[in-house]
């Protein structure tokens, strides 16, 4: 992959998970209660995954990256 497929790559994926990203895909991936409190930090960043992923901690992060990447592999949304 040259260094232009991959910052597209990059950027699909990251559009790609700003479309996606939603009140029921946070319960899904962090649970009711970890969901709920990042609800209102996804409401608040307007939809722009980017400042949102840096209102999350390491672990968080991680697992909102993995969770979505496995989705965007897969082309699938839940």
């Amino acid at each position: 992959m040259s260094e232009v497929e991959t910052v597209l790559f990059y950027a699909d994926f990251l559009l790609y998970v700003q479309n996606s990203i939603n009140s029921y895909v946070l319960i899904l991936i962090f649970g009711k209660e970890m969901g709920n409190h990042l609800i209102p930090k996804w409401n608040k960043c307007k939809d722009n995954v980017l400042l949102f992923l840096t209102q999350l901690d390491y672990h968080n992060r991680y697992e909102l990256i993995k969770y979505m990447l496995r989705k965007y592999n897969n082309k699938e949304l839940h």
